[in-house]
């Protein structure tokens, strides 16, 4: 559940998506993920055939070398001339507890693009993290071993502006709802978030059409009575609300569930819908 402050609006979208900023929960996940699926397993899995020396070793070299770029005649060793891989695994673990948000992604992918390491271990490694950054709202995913932004800094002021007003509105309202749905982290809810998001712009098409029981098509009428719009534009929001109210739409499927509505979906929606609202709201 959102907490109070970010459903009234208090707390910036930006902190609910994270986008510059990674928090101790999700950096915490990021971390044990980087221990389960590598380095407790170095010693049941091979990196390369070709090497004969244990694991862990040459995946610490990996990171005094290749990471951290320090001369490799300096990576700490025990009192038998060993790789000291206790040492080595502190020290990175030492550098993440301090890195900014930017340096711990650079760590993802470092990792996630690692030479010689059994494939397997690559895709487990890659498809947990993105689950936890999809969890924690992180605005970022692995993409073909690359940290890609899923949501622009464009679209969370977008939605800041649509949400953050001082009027307690009947399309704020819902779409703080739809906010909170998306943003719950122990349960999220998709539908409802998308229910919510097109809810919030037939709320604003039927207070400027002057009649809060009209349906969007019929406010929509009404607003390009008086203020016409775009046709395309028209169409678009018809086609938005279509989606929820046709008989494969999300109203309609509820009790289905033979929609499978996901994050990117309801992301989509939500930045889609606070745009239109935005826009009806500086032409109107």
């Amino acid at each position: 559940m959102m907490k109070f402050s970010q459903r009234i609006g208090l707390t910036p979208v930006r902190d609910v998506i994270q986008i510059n900023d990674i928090d101790d929960i999700l950096k915490n996940r990021i971390w044990n993920c980087f221990i389960s699926n590598y380095f407790r397993i170095l010693a049941e899995r091979e990196l390369n055939d070709q090497y004969k020396e244990g694991n862990r070793p040459i995946f610490c070299r990996i990171f005094w070398v290749n990471f951290f770029l320090n001369k490799i005649d300096e990576v700490p060793t025990d009192a038998y001339g060993y790789v000291s891989t206790k040492e080595v695994l502190q020290k990175i673990k030492d550098w993440f507890n301090s890195a900014k948000w930017f340096e711990i992604y650079d760590f993802v992918e470092f990792v996630a693009n690692l030479e010689n390491i059994n494939p397997r271990v690559k895709t487990n490694f890659i498809s947990n993290c993105n689950q936890y950054l999809e969890a924690e709202l992180s605005g970022f995913r692995i993409i073909d071993g690359i940290v890609t932004p899923i949501i622009s800094e464009i679209e969370i002021e977008s939605i800041e502006e649509a949400i953050n007003s001082k009027k307690i509105n009947p399309e704020v309202i819902h779409l703080k709802a739809a906010l909170g749905y998306l943003a719950d982290r122990k349960n999220p809810d998709y539908r409802n978030s998308v229910k919510e998001s097109i809810s919030a712009v037939e709320a604003i098409c039927c207070k400027i059409a002057g009649n809060e029981k009209l349906t969007l098509g019929k406010a929509l009428k009404r607003i390009q009575a008086k203020h016409p719009m775009h046709v395309a534009f028209k169409e678009a929001l018809e086609k938005i609300y279509g989606f929820a109210s046709d008989a494969a739409g999300i109203r309609h499927s509820l009790m289905k569930n033979d929609i499978d509505i996901k994050f990117e979906d309801a992301k989509f929606m939500l930045v889609a819908c606070s745009a239109f609202i935005n826009y009806l709201k500086a032409k109107m």
